[in-house]
């Protein structure tokens, strides 16, 4: 009753590993053991991320049957291939200890469970075919229940599939369940302030069961680092708590062109139109496991790229270059709790259309593989020919837009398209447009934002002189988020080479960097001209 799972999960585990119980019995009783004479152990593959409840589950089903759990350290016998040993004492051992670890199994009636399977059954490597037959041969005869838990289930080696016996994925919670993983998680012994709003804190944070009790631990630490014999947690104790939970959620995926958010909306320097607009992309993603995972809603839109029958939820950023579309881009990824697969269309034009369209789809899939969010860039791009025209009446650019669209459309999450020009938009048709769920324009910041984001881009360790004028900077250069950064860069730049005395960034110093920076914007637009 502490695992937080799908009811329907639930009830198929337990009926499941409760009938295998009987059917050991009713196999030896009705002479089945001379007709099935192997492979007839219970094998089952959960695959999720990490923290999402799998080895919660094999422990609370080995408590249900009254069993133990035999934790599989197949590492150890990894290990043995890079000692410098011969090849035929090697693989005698690993024969012996494998045969050991299934007689162990069977003697102490405990679940055999093998963790990170992936690093186990994984391409036939470490060992060669050699120990991957002999541990595949051990499984099919053993007459018991084995757990396997991974999560990359695409690794495993294409011999182990046709002996799994069910396969259950893991997802990770809907704010729902993570409620009720709070509720759990945090038990009458901890004392925390009425005050926490659990249903806020629940749906603003996009973490997995692992990682809610990880923030419950940081908190409860903050807690008593006040008072180490009363500790009361309080709702700020638990926001920093989670908050470090996230980063480290998003740091363990690793894929090509991955950004790793670390700040979200809250920290997002915009018109509060556009925070508006962001925030319910955001609410739209975060509804996604209650519309799909319990309410079961099936949209027909089941095709070879999206199993799970979901709408993708496309976005498209529209803004000069330097206004802080990757950073909004970004800002969605933390509020998620999703990576961003960042990649720019340049890099997926090819010779040919059919080129394009493959190395576009192989984006998709990666994106979707690895439970990003994909931001593409430079959609201005888009249906680009060698000569580096865009003919938006063309048939083939009309083909290859609809054929996005589609990719779009059956993307299982997060999908946001990032353009400089408004030609990109008036260039689409009405179907492309009206396809879109948000289209989102991003402008130059005003003088009061930019006063916000000049005061933003310093710590609080940095040595401002007492002359420093946020205001003033923000009503004088009308700069760009980006030329911003930079000029804040320059001037600190220029201060950190003072003499200790004079190490301070001035408003002198910021001003001249701004200017520089105004001057650079200039020469830019000026260039821009020329090659129009």
């Amino acid at each position: 009753n502490q695992v937080v799972l799908p009811d329907e999960y639930k009830q198929t585990i337990l009926s499941t590993v409760t009938a295998y119980e009987h059917f050991r019995t009713y196999r030896k009783t009705s002479g089945l053991d001379q007709t099935l004479t192997y492979g007839t152990g219970l094998v089952l593959l959960l695959c999720g991320a990490s923290g999402t409840g799998k080895t919660m589950t094999v422990n609370a089903v080995a408590h249900h049957l009254k069993k133990r759990v035999l934790l599989v350290d197949f590492p150890s016998l990894q290990g043995k291939a890079s000692q410098d040993r011969g090849y035929v004492r090697f693989i005698g051992e690993c024969d012996a200890d494998l045969r050991g670890l299934f007689r162990e199994a069977d003697m102490s009636n405990a679940i055999l469970f093998f963790d990170e399977c992936e690093s186990i059954f994984k391409q036939r490597e470490m060992g060669g075919d050699r120990l991957l037959n002999a541990l595949l041969t051990e499984m099919e005869r053993y007459e018991g229940i084995v757990f396997l838990a991974t999560n990359r289930p695409f690794d495993l080696d294409e011999a182990m599939h046709r002996r799994i016996t069910a396969v259950f994925e893991y997802k990770a919670p809907d704010h729902i369940q993570r409620r009720e993983i709070w509720r759990v998680l945090v038990s009458d012994k901890l004392k925390c302030c009425p005050e926490i709003d659990w249903e806020a804190i629940a749906l603003k944070y996009e973490l997995s069961g692992g990682f809610i009790k990880n923030a419950i631990l940081s908190a409860l630490l903050k807690a008593i680092g006040r008072n180490s014999t009363d500790p009361v947690i309080n709702h700020d104790d638990i926001v920093t708590g989670c908050a470090l939970q996230m980063r480290g959620s998003l740091h363990m995926k690793t894929f090509d062109h991955r950004v790793v958010p670390t700040t979200g909306l809250d920290a997002l320097i915009v018109a509060d139109a556009v925070r508006a607009t962001l925030a319910e992309v955001v609410q739209f993603e975060k509804a996604r496991n209650v519309i799909y995972g319990q309410w079961n809603f099936d949209f027909g839109l089941t095709t070879k790229y999206n199993k799970k029958n979901q709408k993708g939820i496309s976005v498209l950023l529209i803004g000069p270059s330097g206004v802080g579309k990757i950073s909004a881009a970004k800002a969605i990824g933390f509020e998620v709790g999703r990576p961003l697969k960042l990649v720019h269309f340049a890099q997926l034009q090819c010779d040919s259309a059919a080129d394009t369209r493959r190395a576009l789809q192989s984006t998709f899939d990666d994106a979707r593989l690895m439970d990003a969010v994909l931001v593409l860039e430079g959609f201005e791009m888009f249906g680009m020919d060698v000569h580096g025209q865009v003919d938006a009446d063309s048939p083939r650019f009309r083909v290859e837009a609809q054929r996005l669209m589609d990719m779009v459309d059956t993307f299982p999450g997060i999908s946001i398209l990032v353009a400089t020009t408004a030609s990109s938009v008036t260039s689409l048709d009405h179907e492309f447009s009206r396809r879109l769920k948000f289209l989102i324009e991003m402008r130059p910041p005003t003088a009061s934002l930019r006063t916000l984001l000049w005061r933003s881009f310093f710590p609080p360790t940095a040595p401002l002189a007492p002359d420093v004028d946020f205001d003033k900077l923000g009503m004088r250069f009308e700069l760009s988020n980006d030329a911003m950064s930079n000029a804040v860069f320059r001037a600190a730049a220029m201060a950190a080479l003072r003499p200790e005395a004079t190490r301070r960034i001035t408003m002198k110093d910021l001003v001249n960097a701004a200017e520089l920076e105004k001057k650079k914007g200039r020469n830019n637009e000026m260039r821009d001209r020329l090659f129009v």
